[in-house]
């Protein structure tokens, strides 16, 4: 995200985030699991494909959508975990 932020009207390729990566930081990451990454940001509608063109990521809100915030991203998400309210005491059933 920090990468991506660095340009925001910029459409990355996950090559170019992972010379970057690799460039500033030393993390050596194969592009693949960078692509893997990025697609993950795009179902999540943190990224965006530019209008444009069908290749390439760009921060959703340059795209003109905007992400969820990360609470409501939790908020909406199905098979949310709910607590539940307190269990009743285990009762003794040898009797």
């Amino acid at each position: 995200m920090e990468i991506a932020r660095s340009k925001p009207d910029h459409a990355w390729l996950p090559s170019e985030v992972r010379n970057l990566l690799l460039q500033r930081y030393g993390i050596d990451i194969a592009t693949g699991t960078v692509r893997a990454a990025m697609k993950r940001l795009l179902d999540e509608k943190v990224l965006a494909r530019p209008d444009d063109s069908p290749n390439g990521f760009k921060l959703a809100s340059t795209n003109g959508s905007r992400p969820e915030p990360p609470a409501e991203a939790t908020d909406s998400a199905p098979d949310r975990y709910e607590p539940q309210s307190e269990l009743p005491a285990s009762r003794d059933r040898s009797e």
